[in-house]
């Protein structure tokens, strides 16, 4: 508690008596705070004459009187500050209104009161101190200085301790040997007969490790004592020890042991005994071969790759991976990331080469194992990666027709469809089916060619009259294609089925004037149960294409078979409605091929065989056909602007009927789709990285020409060893870009096939070959044929750089983006020069201004050189794109007839000729278009170059996301306590474009045309995966790699109950939840089953991609680094590629040091070094990109960033700003 007042003193002196104690404690405030800092500098000095001993031996006899200095200043300066610091009243009660500002300046004021010439205080000096006395007894004054000097007397306690004990340990340790050695246990050796003790004795050191001999006298030092060694090398030496000042000990640093020592200790009396360091190295892998054969469906040649640790190799390919280590070991194995272990059998009697041999089935990544048979391990496990390229099935793509259609019996189908394979095509074509028949495959291979194809187009004409087909007929067809599995043998792939509907020739729409077309209408439950059996239908044959029985066959056909038994129960409902005997037939057989199908669905189940599909799939058939029959003649058509119903087969015909066009100005928003397909961004990541690699291998064959002469005219062998350590880094530089180049050529083995891309992988083995040669000629010491392999390098890489731009764009896309950085230099450049003619308009005039016209004049030249460069180059390529791009070569054509011959360089000329010779009003004149023309050819290239590279908004947004995200993904990395994990950003998924069509509303067969389905009528359709039933435009005739399929959307029947008054017409339908019972145990759902077995569903469980803890610190930085790669290919400013480069930079060094030591990334380096450049390309791209969409937007004045010598000042001044506020 707070001492009370005296309540009997008077009020000044009451006032100074509690404005005294409280200065006593402000008084020991500052007494702490002075001997914490007095005090840990004390102890940062011990610590620095500390280092310094153990860095210079020299220094042992200087540390005691160095600790007596430091120790003696800090008592000194302490006690001197306590005896210069005073108690100041006025000074407390500075510091009291600072703490309460409510007392303003009236505390000072009181305490500076003194009574008058009586004695006594007048009636405003007593209310005065009055107020600040009732102030001193509501308010805590002493709190602050108390709860300061709470925490500050044991801060200054544990300083003095600490800089004392720094200080005995300095005295304690003057001389090293009393610590631990490195990699051994430390023990000492007494020489025989003379009682001096030597540490470290006969011990083990790893090879280049620092060791400290000391010798310890029993009696009195000796005057002088040498260190003398000879190692297994035939080196010897003689050192001279340094002594200790407090102890009977000389001691000496060896530094660098690389082979095994004698040593022994000389001293004027005599010699002690010898002793031995034995020198061991710990295992580590020097080089890992790869033998890779290749399954013979493949037709490659099979391939032995030396030194590498990334292997990219088909699945079905015999790897035989062989070790060399560095030394005998006693068991090496690779362990995989979930702690599998596969051991490697020794290929050698001395243990140093060790191996296995597999079979690739799936991409793995490793951490190879090394134990000697000390039990020593590899303290840097190499890291193996081994990508396993998958044998996809062929890709199978119905370019015409596009989904399901409905035809007229006179009319002819043109199928034309793209077939593609990894590693060929044994056999590919078209099938087709009418009814319920068997598919009739037509092959359209050429028998006559030996070598398999990759690409393949079919085009078949199929004529619906001479097949005799009839109204109401059901026309089934797809693509298929055979290749080689896995295991050699061949299989079949099919495409998503489609369909054919013939339909009559009168066929009746009528306009619906009721308002209602805000629904889906859907032809009523006859066109609903018609979907359903469609998807039926498509599900058993995709379960039958399968050809296997896998662990949920049973489940999924039994899954079929209830929607079958669902789908005729509901067809039952609808036919007890039916009175026309024709459409009561129809649905009697459509009701008897269901049962058949269901029959076939329970034997399929049962016996779990693939048997019972085929008549199950017939049936399927035979059902839909007659479902077919039942559809409407009449259709009422409303116009509707929302998304299309599952209903609309007739879709072609309403959309050509001329409606009154009730237009709707609002449209469904969209989403824009991704400017770059995740094929494309890996073709920009490959790209990008070979530039890399260009560049790196470019680099690094300058620096051995540099130093192959170096080398030449060097005269003393210290000049020869520093080159030959120069040479040792530029081959451990050369190791770590051919683990790059192994990465790209994995980048390049998960691209699509081709013949384009086989080609750019023989290239780049090609490269890998040359690069492993310069490797190896730099460890033998052949720097002439390095550089030549290295050059033969460079250009490999450079010409396979160049053969992948040219396919993934145009030829001209480089030239154009050359083009527009010189169209917007020139006019920038232009821009400039008229400043300065308005500079010069506004100088005084003078009697010679010669030096400045000239140099105008001189710009002026300049310009006209870069204008003529730039019409030079658009000439060329407007020549170059007449046969390929003639878009672009219209366009820059035109824009080459509007320049003219001359165009602007001859009004440049002018304007200089007469700058020359004076007459500075004419030349002003002359340049008055020049600017303008200058803006508009600028224009006029920028229009042309987008016809080629796209939008440069689009990849300044891409940019811009990119570095964001990047950022995000450093920022996610930095430790954060109250961060318990990590969360994921929802993936953005694509909006589907919303367009204003026709939708028509099926008239139910036996009631009466215009009438309207009643709500809930025939809403028996249960819609899966999406809540839309799939429409006739659903299939895109693309077939997944893994799997035949053909949608996504799934309509399941189920039974209704009845009318629902909540639902509505324009609802759609597809609400009602499934009638299957659910079991006691989570099991896949009865809607999940059939999404599964429809094309787009998911046949096999997915793979996500373990991440790491972020860029640096885990596993994922080069996929980082290349994506900050790729981002830096698409700026066109030099500066912002070199920031973002620099950025790059610094984040490797960052890994490698995080990989070197394994400490944590020091987070303000992170921040300066990587994020802060990132933030700052993207803020101006965010700045560029609005400036762009919105030229009269708002821009920043001081895009540039602010000096280093004025951040600080700048910081606090908006520091400043936001606390006024």
């Amino acid at each position: 508690m707070r001492r009370p007042l005296r309540l009997f003193f008077s009020f000044d002196a009451r006032l100074h008596e509690e404005l005294r104690s409280i200065a006593r404690q402000y008084q020991s405030v500052r007494t702490h705070q002075r001997g914490v800092i007095v005090w840990c500098s004390a102890g940062g000095a011990t610590l620095v004459l500390l280092l310094a001993r153990f860095q210079w031996d020299g220094f042992a006899p200087w540390m005691g009187p160095a600790l007596v200095a430091v120790f003696a200043t800090a008592t000194a300066l302490s006690l001197w500050k306590l005896w210069r610091d005073r108690l100041d009243i006025i000074a407390t009660a500075r510091e009291i209104e600072r703490e309460h500002p409510e007392l303003q300046e009236a505390l000072r004021t009181a305490a500076e009161q003194s009574p008058g010439s009586g004695g006594k205080l007048h009636f405003l000096q007593r209310r005065l101190l009055r107020h600040a006395l009732d102030h001193a007894a509501t308010a805590v004054w002493h709190q602050t200085p108390r709860t300061q000097a709470r925490w500050l007397g044991p801060a200054h306690a544990i300083a003095i301790g600490a800089a004392i004990g720094l200080g005995v340990m300095a005295l304690r340790y003057r001389t090293p040997f009393d610590f631990a050695w490195p990699f051994q246990s430390v023990g000492a050796a007494i020489a025989h007969g003379s009682g001096i003790e030597v540490t470290p004795g006969d011990v083990e050191v790893e090879t280049g490790a620092t060791v400290v001999v000391a010798a310890r006298f029993p009696g009195k030092l000796p005057a002088s004592a040498n260190l003398v060694w000879q190692n297994a090398d035939g080196q010897t030496g003689r050192e001279s020890m340094a002594p200790s000042l407090s102890d009977p000990v000389y001691a000496f640093t060896l530094a660098n042991v690389e082979s095994d020592t004698v040593y022994a200790i000389e001293y004027p009396d005599g010699r002690t005994d010898e002793f031995a360091l034995t020198v061991f190295e710990l295992p580590h892998l020097v080089r890992a071969d790869a033998s890779l054969d290749y399954p013979d469906y493949t037709g490659y040649t099979d391939r032995t790759i030396t030194d590498t640790r990334r292997i990219s190799a088909v699945e079905g390919t015999q790897l035989d991976y062989v070790f060399h280590v560095s030394r005998a070991l006693a068991t090496a194995a690779l362990q995989d990331e979930h702690g599998n272990v596969l051991p490697l059998a020794p290929r050698n009697a001395d243990r140093t080469t060790f191996g296995t041999t597999f079979t690739l089935a799936e991409s793995a990544r490793y951490k190879l194992q090394l134990f000697d048979h000390e039990n020593r391990a590899d303290p840097a496990p190499a890291d193996i990666r081994i990508e396993v390229t998958q044998n996809k099935r062929p890709d199978l793509k119905i370019d015409f027709p596009r989904g399901d259609q409905r035809v007229t019996p006179l009319q002819e189908i043109h199928f034309q469809a793209k077939v593609s394979d990894d590693f060929g095509l044994l056999d590919f074509g078209l099938a087709t089916a009418v009814g319920n028949g068997e598919p009739d495959y037509r092959s359209f291979a050429d028998a006559t060619s030996s070598a398999p194809k990759l690409e393949a187009d079919v085009s078949y004409l199929l004529a619906l009259e001479d097949a005799g087909v009839e109204v109401d007929e059901l026309v089934t067809w797809f693509a298929w294609a055979d290749d080689f599995a896995p295991d050699g043998q061949i299989r079949r792939t099919t495409s998503d089925l489609f369909f054919a509907e013939v339909r009559p020739f009168d066929e009746i729409f009528r306009e619906d004037v009721s308002g209602g077309g805000g629904g889906e209408g859907g032809g009523g439950p006859a066109a609903d149960l018609l979907q359903i059996q469609r998807q039926l239908s498509i599900a058993i044959w995709n379960l039958q294409q399968s050809s296997l029985v896998g662990p949920t066959y049973t489940a999924d056909v039994a899954t079929l078979r209830d929607s079958q038994n669902t789908a005729r129960a509901q067809l039952e409902e609808m036919r007890a409605r039916l009175e026309e005997p024709r459409l009561r037939g129809a649905a009697s057989l459509a009701g008897q091929s269901m049962k058949i199908a269901a029959e076939e669905l329970d034997d399929a189940a049962e016996s779990a065989s693939l048997d019972p599909l085929a008549d199950a799939w017939t049936a399927s058939q035979s059902a839909y056909r007659a479902l077919l029959k039942l559809q409407p003649r009449e259709t009422n058509v409303a116009q509707n602007s929302g998304q299309g119903g599952s209903g609309q087969r007739n879709q072609g015909q309403i959309n050509q009927l001329r409606l009154r066009n009730e237009a709707n100005n609002y449209e469904t928003a969209s989403e824009a789709e991704s400017p770059t397909s995740p094929e494309d961004r890996e073709q920009l990541n490959l790209l990008s990285k070979l530039k890399d690699l260009s560049r790196r291998q470019q680099d690094l064959n300058e620096r051995l020409q540099e130093l192959q002469t170096a080398l030449a005219a060097a005269n003393d062998e210290a000049e020869r060893d520093r080159i030959r350590r120069e040479l040792k880094r530029l081959e451990e530089e050369q190791r770590r870009m051919l683990a790059d180049l192994d990465e790209a050529r994995q980048n390049l083995d998960r691209m699509n096939s081709g013949e384009q891309r086989e080609q750019a992988r023989q290239q780049l083995d090609q490269s890998r070959e040359d690069m492993q040669e310069v490797s190896e000629r730099l460890s033998s010491g052949e720097v002439s044929s390095a550089l030549a392999s290295g050059t033969r390098a460079q250009e490999s890489l450079e010409s396979t750089r160049e053969q992948l731009r040219e396919e993934s764009s145009s030829v001209f896309s480089e030239q154009l983006r050359e083009l527009r950085r010189q169209a917007r230099e020139l006019s920038a450049q232009q821009d400039q020069l008229a400043q300065q003619w308005r500079d010069e308009q506004e100088k005084p005039p003078s009697l010679d201004d010669s030096a400045s016209r000239e140099a105008l004049a001189e710009s002026l030249d300049a310009q006209r050189e870069r204008h003529g460069n730039l019409l030079r180059d658009m000439r060329q390529i407007t020549e170059d794109s007449e046969g390929t791009e003639p878009t672009l070569h219209r366009q820059l054509y035109d824009l080459m007839r509007e320049q003219g011959s001359d165009g602007p360089s001859r009004e440049l000329e002018t304007s200089a000729e007469l700058l020359r010779r004076g007459f500075l009003d004419q030349a002003r004149r002359q340049q008055a278009g020049v600017g303008e023309a200058f803006e508009q050819l600028q224009a006029s290239i920028e229009r042309a170059a987008e016809s080629v590279l796209g939008s440069e908004a689009t990849e300044m947004k891409f940019a811009r996301n990119e570095l964001e995200q990047l950022a995000r993904e450093l920022g996610g990395e930095r430790p954060t306590p109250s961060e318990p994990g990590t969360t994921q950003s929802p993936t953005s998924i694509p909006g589907r474009e919303s367009g204003e069509e026709l939708t028509g509303t099926g008239t139910e067969p036996g009631t009466e045309p215009g009438t309207r389905p009643a709500p809930g009528e025939g809403e028996g359709e249960l819609r899966v995966a999406g809540g839309e039933g799939p429409s006739s435009d659903e299939q895109n005739g693309t077939t997944p790699s893994n799997e035949p399929g053909e949608g996504a959307r799934v309509a399941t029947a189920t039974s209704t109950t009845g009318d629902q008054s909540g639902a509505s017409p324009g609802n759609g339908v597809g609400d009602q939840p499934s009638s299957t019972p659910s079991g006691p145990e989570p099991v896949e759902s009865f809607e999940e089953t059939l999404a599964r077995l429809l094309p787009g569903g998911t046949r096999r469980g997915g793979e996500g991609r373990r991440e790491g803890n972020g860029p640096i610190t885990g596993r994922d930085f080069g996929d980082w680094a290349d994506r900050l790669r790729t981002v830096e290919s698409l700026l066109e400013s030099e500066d912002l590629r070199q920031r973002l480069a620099e950025a790059r930079g610094e984040a490797e060094d960052l890994r490698r040091e995080w990989k070197r030591n394994g400490a944590a990334p020091q987070w303000d380096l992170v921040d300066t070094g990587v994020v802060s450049p990132l933030n700052e390309v993207r803020r101006w791209l965010d700045q560029e990109i609005a400036r762009r969409e919105d030229p009269t937007s708002l821009q920043p004045i001081d895009r540039d960033p602010v000096p280093d010598k004025y951040a600080e000042a700048v910081r606090q001044y908006y520091e400043a700003l936001g606390g006024a506020n």
